[in-house]
């Protein structure tokens, strides 16, 4: 594996931070990273692919710390099963990373809400 997968590997890895029932706090370093001007793009791709949970309720994105809060439904569902999806759907991204990157920002959209039906229908 090049070093620039295991950096984006590294950088893609979520890593809890603070949790209480029904809601978590995730750090993932690669959003930091993220340029101000796509801040807001950055944020609502992470919004879209979170929350195909079936039982994600908020999702809030702090780009200048990394950080996405979730609010999830306790009672349909455990913080290891919400922490389990979000793995999932950054090893995708990561995985599709070098497709993506050059694309326009419509059709990342796209998949975006494509990639989150399929891992939700998947976690169903």
């Amino acid at each position: 594996m090049a070093l620039r997968d295991l950096m984006l590997r590294a950088a893609l890895r979520p890593k809890l931070v603070d949790s209480a029932p029904g809601s978590l706090r995730v750090h993932i370093m690669a959003l930091k990273r993220v340029p101000e001007d796509l801040a807001q793009h950055a944020a609502e791709l992470v919004r879209i692919l979170t929350g195909g949970h079936p039982h994600v309720n908020d999702i809030e994105v702090d780009l200048p710390a990394g950080n996405v809060a979730v609010r999830y439904n306790a009672e349909q569902t455990e913080e290891r099963e919400v922490m389990d999806f979000i793995t999932r759907v950054l090893d995708v991204v990561r995985a599709e990373w070098a497709a993506l990157k050059d694309k326009p920002l419509e059709e990342i959209m796209a998949w975006a809400r494509t990639e989150a039906a399929r891992l939700a229908d998947a976690d169903s």
